[in-house]
């Protein structure tokens, strides 16, 4: 039987039924999940984005949804959630902030497809946070602003101020951005902008430390499954301590596959750079601050560890009662508020749990992974920062966290502010560490005497004892080289694909400015290269490369010479 109503059905318990007929376009909060987002083409961002039936239109506005829930709803443990896009095409307004431990789920590759509006395709599309992924898309549309120096135009980067420690992933998305208008029109690898009849394309990932949270554990970024066919793009650059690992990662037509710049550094495998300009780039580098921790004791001491984290407060109080009477920024030490105040009480606190956990080991790992935190390696002029003077030698100064322009009076400050922790728990004024060993208290001594100095060394003398220059890396195992240096359009193709690319093997590993590529790879003859120096030739089976001669050499010389004199 059939029942019909034409107005309205209010029922307080629950309806059971075998079948349901219709579109159900009334019905709200049908199939609603916790936590989940919804986005599809006939979806409408007045919606609550709930369900399939009140998905939004945009994932912008589903991204600012989920940015209001987590901020809403996050606490001590992670608060996870998913947008779920539903196949179509989608034109989203450039920048699209993703918060921390949410998840962007396309349809697959092929029919989810998304790009930035024109007016905002030189922006970087999505912001990444710490914890979040995407999965499942198709991107076209977003252009690079220099190629050269590139810092948007990217479909991922970090978002700024991120804190990460569990890093953003890409997996199994792709790039398509070929305009038939520049199949084939004349390329010009070496003019400035690079190929400007084709434009400037897009770039894949950039994984760039300056925009992230000075106090951010990590600065990486992991790439999964990702083809990026576009025209005189990028497909990732890694900058400054930012750190890349992809696996299947492939670029077709890039101006650059790989770039790492200012000390970055990326890790390959399994992937591959064929035609377009360059292939594995390398330029530039920065400054390590290594402290010397060979000579610190070894001494361990759980007892004087488990005090240390105990009376933190404590030995932070002492410290700043002493700046606020003898601190060349007093008056800032006395608000609460002040930006210095807040910054030193907070390396007080991650310098004293270093000298808790390394009580607890031989080796004083953790106070070394803290006084390089205290400085960056990337030469940040304009953010208040100060710069080590270049009478070093050397060109990217390590930047530490004190201000410029004041004569070094922050700096000071923090070697004094060690001083009063060390003076603190070694004097012992206030009888809370006479349970600590003696060995335990000289291991302590040891530790501040050396972050006294490194700040010295480094941001008062400025002198180089704790430098050391990391050039940009690449490292690569099973890289296929195919027809890479021939051009960023189709004009690179091979003859027997209507094209006229050569190889350019000046091209396909680049290290400039000392930059430096580590790689195994072959290429479209079959033949097999370790590094430059080793090649095994296909056609022929011989072994070739400057490394071999010399490794032959080294056996057959000092044979023929025995042989002569005998």
């Amino acid at each position: 039987s059939q029942l019909n109503i034409s107005g309205s059905v209010v029922v307080t318990g629950s309806v059971t039924a075998s079948a349901f007929v219709g579109s159900g376009e009334f019905i709200t909060n049908f199939g609603y999940v916790d936590k989940l987002w919804y986005v599809t083409e006939q979806g409408d961002d007045t919606n609550d984005g709930r369900s399939l039936n009140t998905a939004f239109r945009t994932i912008k506005t589903a991204a600012s949804a989920a940015s209001a829930s987590y901020a809403t709803n996050a606490g001590p443990s992670q608060y996870r959630m998913s947008i779920k896009i539903a196949p179509g095409y989608y034109v989203e307004t450039a920048s699209i902030w993703i918060a921390p431990w949410t998840s962007l789920i396309g349809n697959d590759l092929r029919t989810t497809v998304i790009r930035p509006t024109t007016a905002t395709k030189g922006e970087n599309l999505f912001l990444m946070n710490n914890g979040t992924y995407a999965w499942g898309m198709r991107f076209e549309g977003c252009e690079i602003d220099n190629l050269e120096n590139p810092r948007k135009g990217f479909f991922f980067a970090f978002a700024p101020s991120a804190s990460i420690t569990t890093s953003p992933y890409i997996q199994n998305c792709s790039c398509i951005n070929t305009p038939a208008d520049k199949f084939y029109v004349p390329l010009d690898s070496g003019s400035n902008p690079p190929n400007p009849l084709v434009g400037n394309g897009p770039g894949g990932m950039i994984v760039d430390d300056s925009v992230l949270n000075g106090y951010s554990p990590l600065k990486s970024m992991i790439v999964d499954a990702y083809t990026q066919v576009a025209f005189n793009g990028i497909g990732l650059c890694v900058r400054g301590r930012g750190y890349a690992q992809q696996v299947s990662f492939f670029t077709n037509f890039s101006r650059v596959g790989i770039f790492a710049m200012d000390g970055g550094h990326a890790s390959l495998l399994n992937s591959n750079t064929t035609f377009g300009d360059y292939g594995l780039r390398a330029s530039g580098s920065r400054i390590l601050v290594v402290p010397n921790i060979t000579p610190i004791s070894s001494s361990i001491d759980i007892t004087g560890s488990i005090l240390l984290s105990a009376e933190k407060t404590a030995i932070k109080n002492y410290m700043m009662t002493n700046l606020q009477t003898n601190g060349w920024y007093s008056a800032s030490y006395l608000n609460t508020t002040s930006s210095v105040y807040i910054a030193t009480m907070n390396d007080a606190g991650l310098l004293i749990d270093a000298l808790a956990a390394d009580l607890l080991v031989p080796k004083t790992a953790r106070l070394s992974n803290f006084l390089q935190g205290e400085f960056k390696g990337q030469d940040t002029s304009n953010d208040q920062r100060y710069t080590l003077a270049p009478a070093t030698g050397f060109t990217k100064g390590a930047v530490a966290a004190f201000r410029v322009n004041d004569s070094k009076h922050l700096a000071q400050d923090y070697t004094s502010s060690y001083s009063y922790i060390r003076n603190y728990i070694v004097n012992d004024p206030d009888n809370k560490f006479t349970t600590m060993t003696l060995a335990g208290k000289q291991k302590v001594e040891q530790m501040l005497n050396l972050a006294i100095d490194v700040i010295r060394s480094v941001a008062i003398d400025v002198e180089p004892t704790y430098l050391q220059l990391f050039g940009s890396l690449i490292t690569s195992t099973s890289h296929d080289f195919s027809y890479a240096g021939s051009g960023v359009n189709f004009l690179g193709l091979p003859s027997n694909q209507g094209g006229v690319g050569e190889t350019n093997v000046d091209l396909r590993v680049y290290e400039e400015n000392d930059g430096r590529v580590y790689q195994t790879s072959g290429d479209e003859t079959g033949d097999f290269f370790a590094g430059t120096g080793f090649v095994i030739k296909q056609a022929t089976g011989t072994i070739e490369g400057r490394a071999f001669d010399k490794a032959t050499a080294a056996r057959i010389v000092p044979l023929n010479l025995a042989l002569e004199s005998t």
